[in-house]
């Protein structure tokens, strides 16, 4: 603690500006990691002035655009649909309010809807289960707690929301229980056993829709392959590739560069492709619609609209044949030429007013 409290002291006092700039960017990064380390290290210094500007400077918000997309939330879907997130491990809260990521997407997800985590135990409190264990129990738990729902719910939507393992796992809940959509974040394609798809493979006969967000960058999906496995899935489904993300949907830095955006941004627009995707189920459902008191109105049969004729002009070398007229022997010529003057001046007018 002593070496770091020297190096902290040396940099703020013995750099140039844009060394200290790098090293408060390293402090906010290490600060959302590690805050009680950075805390100590903050108050070894406090009392000098540099020390107290670099304590009141980390107190204020690093993003510049997080307050505002706290401000501007996505808004509330039709039908009250419940979000239930499935865990990835047991005794795991998968929306973790240590991480401030998790919290600005379990806050934005419950702006939209009810978000509920499934707590998932090992037997006795024990972690030396094996994996087919811990697998059946974290699945049995969440069917218990789907069928909770739809009993207390019956009329509410339900959607699946899962991480990596947990949007696997949702998948498989979504052939054994009623529900009415599955958002994958991070969908493994590949495991253990090579890749998933085959033939044989049961989450091809799947007919919940489902959403796939994935990174461009993932290792444990290619874009190609989730693209060909959800083609021959029976459900309705959708995909949204996020360019220089990782399994996490985490952008790297270079991308975020390049695009002057930040992780913030880049879940805000997943946020926003999850509400749209989540307003195409609910709408298709008739109980969200009668919840909702959406009413269904037949078309009115619109009249036919009457076309007015508009005048076009005679073409070059071609005259329109009009009727012969009778004209009285008491009619001169001047009176026929001001006819004449009357009706072209109508014929000005009307296109002037049709322009």
């Amino acid at each position: 603690m002593k070496e770091i409290s020297w190096i902290h002291r040396t940099i703020l006092n013995h750099c140039d500006i844009s060394t200290v700039a790098s090293y408060v960017d390293v402090l906010q990064t290490l600060k959302a990691k590690i805050p009680t380390l950075i805390e100590r290290v903050l108050q070894s210094y406090a009392g000098a002035p540099v020390g107290d500007a670099i304590i009141q400077l980390m107190k204020k918000p690093w993003d510049p655009i997080q307050p505002v997309l706290n401000q501007n939330k996505p808004k509330k879907l039709p039908g009250n649909p419940i979000i239930l997130i499935c865990p990835s491990a047991p005794n795991q809260n998968t929306m973790s309010t240590h991480s401030p990521r998790l919290r600005f997407w379990h806050n934005s997800l419950s702006s939209m809807c009810k978000v509920m985590n499934i707590p998932v135990h090992s037997e006795d409190g024990k972690d030396s289960s094996t994996i087919e264990g811990c697998l059946d129990q974290m699945i049995l738990s969440i069917r218990n707690k789907v069928n909770e729902l739809k009993n207390h719910y019956p009329n509410r939507p339900l959607i699946l929301l899962g991480w990596t393992i947990g949007a696997l796992i949702a998948c498989h809940i979504a052939l054994q229980e009623p529900v009415d959509g599955v958002i994958c974040l991070g969908f493994p394609l590949t495991g253990v056993n090579g890749s998933r798809g085959d033939l044989n493979d049961p989450l091809l006969d799947n007919k919940v829709p489902t959403l796939f967000l994935v990174g461009q960058n993932a290792r444990m999906c290619s874009t190609d392959d989730v693209e060909d496995f959800r083609s021959r899935m029976r459900a309705e489904t959708g995909l949204v590739i996020v360019g220089g993300c990782d399994d996490l949907l985490r952008m790297c830095p270079s991308k975020m560069k390049l695009e002057n955006a930040t992780q913030a941004i880049v879940d805000r627009c997943l946020l926003d492709e999850i509400s749209d995707f989540l307003m195409s189920v609910v709408i298709k459902l008739p109980s969200a619609n009668a919840s909702a008191g959406v009413k269904v109105c037949t078309p009115i049969k619109e009249e036919p609209e009457v076309t007015e004729e508009t005048w076009k002009p005679e073409e070059e070398g071609k005259r329109r044949r009009r009727k012969p007229r009778e004209y009285s022997p008491e009619l001169s010529p001047v009176r026929k030429r001001a006819r004449h003057h009357i009706q072209r001046q109508v014929c000005l007018d009307f296109i002037t007013n049709k322009k």
